[in-house]
């Protein structure tokens, strides 16, 4: 009975994916999904009556994308997935 329960479930989720919105990274515009991003933290935040954020660039170019490379350059040189 169990068994059959995993089954379903995951023949569920295989048909809902099938559904699924496919990414295609060659023509996917960052600043677009980071601007959206922003709207809804700003959203939720003003809801929660705390302060909005703001984009910066500068912070952008010299501590995040930084970092995001180290951090994606290192899984490639270790023996396991990040993620």
């Amino acid at each position: 009975m169990e068994k059959n329960i995993i089954i379903y479930t995951f023949i569920y989720f295989i048909h809902l994916t099938s559904f699924c919105q496919k990414i295609d990274y060659n023509n996917f515009n960052n600043k677009l999904m980071n601007n959206a991003m922003l709207i809804e933290f700003n959203n939720f935040r003003k809801k929660n009556n705390l302060d909005t954020l703001i984009y910066s660039e500068e912070l952008f170019n010299n501590v995040s994308k930084p970092n995001c490379l180290e951090v994606s350059d290192s899984s490639i040189k270790s023996n396991f997935d990040v993620f």
